[in-house]
């Protein structure tokens, strides 16, 4: 789709500059020629800015008709592109909020560095499915599993990712500023169930933030029924 955009505005930059080009050889100065290739492309209907001669009538009609053909290729290419765009992030990312609610027994990465990049490896070879969490979206690009853009220490966002179905949940920060929360060693009583909402009676551990003390640092909380 970028080519046919890129051709399509070149192809619409030559017409104007060929037209302005012809205008000024049949005597317009330089603006009144840029003006009537612009007002005779876009179809808008002006008068000439100066009588034409029998040259310049033949030179027009010729720019009317390729100039118009380019005028609607370009502007039909650009509203596609707009368009397709967005329609396809969207239908994208409502495809993997489906995949996500029909997933059982997954694990749930918070952190998409060099650990959470390692252990969605790991667990991907072993066949389980994993959905990454990383509040930064220009590292979630290209991600090969399902992902989930937020803040970790969010329970919507965990809601968004399945923990209520969720086997784990690794927090994998990779750098002292990471967003992902260290999981508190989870005690009995700071385990409550995620059965409110419609959920299923898994239990989910409870998620602080804190700094991890080194940069590879990485820490796993199974969940359970």
């Amino acid at each position: 789709m970028i080519p046919r955009l890129r051709l399509a505005l070149l192809s619409l930059a030559a017409v104007i500059v060929g037209g302005t080009l012809g205008y000024v050889v049949l005597g317009f100065d330089p603006l009144d020629a840029l003006y009537q290739t612009v007002t005779t492309i876009s179809t808008v209907g002006f008068r000439e800015v100066q009588p034409l001669g029998a040259a310049g009538k033949i030179f027009t009609i010729v720019l009317i008709m390729v100039g118009v053909g380019s005028a609607l290729y370009t502007f039909s290419v650009v509203l596609a592109v707009l368009i397709e765009g967005h329609l396809r992030q969207h239908l994208k990312r409502r495809r993997m909020e489906r995949d996500i609610a029909q997933m059982r027994g997954h694990v749930i990465v918070c952190g998409w560095g060099r650990v959470g990049r390692a252990s969605a490896q790991y667990l991907g070879a072993t066949g389980r499915p994993v959905v990454v969490i990383d509040r930064d979206p220009t590292r979630l690009e290209g991600a090969e599993h399902a992902t989930v853009l937020g803040d970790v220490t969010d329970d919507r966002v965990l809601e968004q990712a399945g923990v209520a179905h969720a086997r784990a949940l690794i927090a994998a920060p990779s750098t002292r500023s990471s967003s992902a929360p260290h999981p508190r060693a989870p005690s009995p009583a700071r385990w409550t169930p995620s059965a409110s909402r419609g959920a299923s009676p898994t239990r989910r551990c409870s998620l602080r933030r804190s700094t991890p003390t080194r940069t590879t640092s990485t820490s796993a909380c199974r969940l359970g029924r």
